[in-house]
């Protein structure tokens, strides 16, 4: 069983995870625009679905605070996701939102959710950098996240504990 895991957004990335650890991850493909790359998404995901793959992708929204241009930007993207994972690679899609994911794997406490989501991904997968690219310094939350949310998926998917 292999966990396709998506965290759109910006700063986006996705992870494939199976029993035994992190498979492959990356950033979303953008071109220079703030735009996915909509020509190459479909044959981009395709590779990463291969097998026995279900998606699990954060679901988004616009906020309060979101510009017009932002707030449809995202649900470009967050709809262009979904209709090449279920209509292109027909891929199961299972959508959970970010607090589900959140509550069950990172540790309790206040502060920074990606800093938590860090330490949860580095005390799950020992030595893993989680770079954008390996010029890259510091850890790339979208990877961080997209990581843990295929881990998430799972443990759904196998009814617990991998």
């Amino acid at each position: 069983m292999r966990v396709l895991g998506i965290d759109p957004g910006r700063h986006g990335a996705v992870a494939v995870v199976d029993r035994y650890g992190i498979d492959r991850y990356a950033t979303l493909p953008w071109n220079g625009e703030g735009r996915l790359w909509a020509d190459a998404l479909e044959a981009w995901i395709g590779e990463w679905t291969c097998g026995q793959t279900v998606a699990y992708i954060e679901r988004q929204w616009a906020r309060p605070t979101d510009g017009k241009k932002q707030a449809f930007a995202l649900g470009c993207t967050y709809g262009s996701l979904l209709a090449v994972l279920d209509i292109a690679t027909q891929t199961p899609v299972q959508i959970v939102e970010p607090k589900v994911w959140q509550a069950e794997l990172l540790a309790e406490g206040a502060g920074d959710t990606k800093a938590r989501a860090l330490d949860a991904a580095t005390r799950l997968w020992k030595g893993e950098r989680f770079r954008a690219t390996t010029r890259a310094r510091t850890p790339h939350d979208g990877i961080v996240d997209a990581c843990l949310i295929a881990y998430y998926g799972l443990r759904c998917e196998m009814g617990g504990q991998p």
